[in-house]
């Protein structure tokens, strides 16, 4: 698996043939009592620009994490001491990288490293730190305080607009609460779609409307794309964030 990009995501949609999978461990994570049980998500970056393929985070900045008082302690917000943690071990390339965390993250315990930033969309990044880190994350689904929507939130390529708007409307999104779009949209996929890590040939001239269209099979990106889209064209402002499916 390639390392994460904090300011980019190369996606491999529209790429032909199957993806290169690994069976390397990435993460050990474990949760106490009070923790979610599998599945659950763990988030690394995300992005609000798209173009070529990829996706940018340009509308945040990152801002450097002052360590707390007790030793390899980061508090990520001024917010109360989370209620729930989970130990999550992982590799650092060269001392360096992004963290993944669960939503909500506000505290991070026994990470000894020098260096530690944090984007208005989550992402944290730590350098200067040892290759293998075993660090303690504290999370409250009430903490985080996201950079608030943007412009780009709600940007939807030109070249698949029309298409895209067509869906919303056959959906009735704009006519939904945010939550009720976001349903509609899981069960939208649900019942018409399916995964696939192997993608023959596109058909169409843009691979997100050949997926939407007519094959209605690809890997995780072209679901997340795809989501993020709707959701734009309904007026839902939305972020394509990248990281883990923890399911066992």
């Amino acid at each position: 698996a390639e390392a994460a990009d904090a300011y980019k995501s190369k996606t491999a949609i529209g790429r032909i043939g199957s993806l290169k999978l690994s069976e390397k461990i990435l993460l050990r994570v474990m949760t106490g009592r009070e923790g979610p049980r599998p599945p659950f998500l763990l988030q690394d970056a995300a992005y609000d620009l798209y173009g070529a393929s990829t996706w940018f985070a340009r509308g945040s900045a990152f801002r450097p994490v002052k360590p707390g008082q007790a030793s390899a302690t980061w508090d990520l917000y001024d917010t109360p001491a989370p209620k729930k943690s989970m130990s999550i071990s992982a590799y650092l390339k060269g001392g360096k990288g992004i963290l993944a965390l669960p939503r909500g993250a506000s505290r991070i315990e026994n990470l000894p490293v020098r260096e530690m930033k944090l984007s208005g969309f989550g992402t944290v990044t730590v350098a200067d730190g040892p290759a293998l880190v075993n660090y303690m994350a504290g999370f409250d689904t009430n903490a985080p305080q996201l950079a608030p929507p943007q412009e780009a939130d709600l940007k939807v390529p030109q070249n698949v607009s029309p298409m895209i708007a067509k869906i919303v409307d056959g959906l009735q999104l704009k006519t939904r609460s945010p939550h009720e779009a976001v349903q509609a949209v899981t069960r939208y996929f649900s019942d018409n779609f399916r995964y696939s890590t192997y993608t023959k040939a596109v058909e169409m001239k843009d691979p997100i409307q050949d997926f939407l269209l007519r094959s209605r099979s690809g890997h995780c990106e072209y679901f997340a794309m795809a989501t993020v889209l709707l959701l734009r064209a309904a007026g839902v402002p939305a972020r394509y964030v990248t990281g883990y499916s923890v399911q066992e």
